[in-house]
């Protein structure tokens, strides 16, 4: 379908003159010899990925198995060589002179679960128990300066997410301590906006470095974590939003500290200017919306709700001001997920039988009418 209304545009511009039949050709043709190649480097993808994950598994059962079998010495250099040469065979293929780079990346997979499996197979055996998510920083920390050698996408999505399990587990307990249990869960959701400040500004700072392609992955992180952080403390009669008090703030604030320190170094740096305001905007909601919410009492989940709306409101101005569809399609989605939300928070329990199917039908029609001709209008204003 794609390819006959390509067709079709062509003979349109020729018919115009504005191509000559030569470059039609180029251009079909090098769709065509595209298309195959992509899919095949999905399908590759896919069975290198699926088979890095059954090899781990294998390995570690294996190890396991047969644990009380080796010498300590025995078991660490069995899991230690197998490791360090699944990281050498992934090397060989993702450089030259390997040409392999999709296996590569499987086996770089592959390493990392074999690392995170392995602290936790030697954690469980000699019954090793910690109130704090030391294996996960351990897992970060070990893979941060391989991810900034290699680079790799496949690599940064699993350090990125060894970080916010880290994240959120480290500031549950740390909260859990001090305050015996009391509004540890609060502390932790509060950070998420934090991390979304911290990864909005990683992504700037990145894009002024050779590892520009992280900002791929950062920068739609950092705007869905802004949301999520606004979108939790907006729901009503939440736990979260009661005056649990100033500690709570306290991971946010350091995720916040951070993200100050790396604007900093993206602004000596010399990125552009008006990539800041997301960051910077995004710090200051995460630092200033849970006490707003805090001293509004009653009226703290409408107020919740308009900041949020606001913020995405100022996204979909940010995609289209920079010409980011991406970004104007994601602030639309996620308004009609707060819409869709906030109505069966309030009104689903007020209405009965066919009722609410027929409310909650009429809703999302109307909801993707306005959507799709507000989001006609803005891409219009783009072009």
């Amino acid at each position: 379908m794609m390819r006959s209304k390509l067709v079709r545009v062509l003979d349109e511009l020729i018919a115009e003159r504005v191509l000559d039949s030569a470059q039609r050709d180029q251009i079909l043709g090098r769709m065509q010899a595209g298309a195959p190649r992509s899919s095949a480097a999905l399908i590759i993808t896919v069975l290198a990925s699926f088979g890095a994950l059954l090899v781990a598994a294998g390995v570690l059962y294996l190890i396991g198995y047969h644990w009380t079998e080796f010498s300590p010495g025995a078991q660490l250099g069995i899991a230690g060589g197998f490791w360090l040469a699944v990281h050498a065979a992934a090397a060989l293929c993702a450089h030259q002179p390997g040409h392999y780079p999709r296996v590569g990346a499987a086996l770089e997979l592959l390493a990392m679960l074999l690392f995170i499996g392995m602290v936790g197979l030697v954690a469980q055996i000699y019954h090793i128990d910690s109130e704090q998510p030391w294996a996960f920083l351990a897992w970060w920390a070990c893979y941060l300066p391989l991810l900034l050698w290699r680079g790799a996408p496949g690599l940064l999505s699993l350090w990125t997410l060894a970080f916010l399990i880290w994240s959120m587990l480290q500031s549950h307990e740390w909260l859990r301590i001090r305050h015996a249990g009391a509004y540890a869960e609060a502390g932790a959701l509060y950070a998420v906006s934090g991390l979304g400040a911290l990864f909005s500004a990683l992504s700037l700072l990145s894009s002024t470095t050779a590892r520009a392609g992280f900002q791929r992955l950062w920068g739609p992180l950092g705007s869905l974590g802004g949301f999520l952080g606004l979108y939790l403390l907006s729901f009503r009669d939440a736990p979260w939003t009661t005056n649990p008090g100033w500690l709570e703030l306290a991971p946010s604030a350091l995720a916040s500290i951070l993200a100050a320190c790396a604007l900093a170094a993206a602004w000596r740096r010399s990125a552009p200017r008006e990539e800041f305001l997301l960051p910077m905007l995004l710090i200051a909601l995460a630092l200033c919306t849970p006490p707003i919410l805090w001293h509004s009492s009653a009226w703290g989940p409408l107020i919740g709700n308009l900041i949020t709306v606001g913020y995405l409101i100022f996204l979909a101005w940010r995609g289209v001001r920079t010409q980011r569809t991406q970004e104007l399609n994601g602030s639309v989605a996620l308004f009609a997920l707060l819409v869709f939300t906030r109505y069966l928070e309030y009104l689903w329990d007020k209405l009965e039988g066919a009722y609410a199917f027929l409310a909650t039908g009429a809703l999302l029609l109307t909801l993707g009418w306005f959507l799709e001709h507000r989001r006609r209008s803005l891409l219009r204003r783009m072009a």
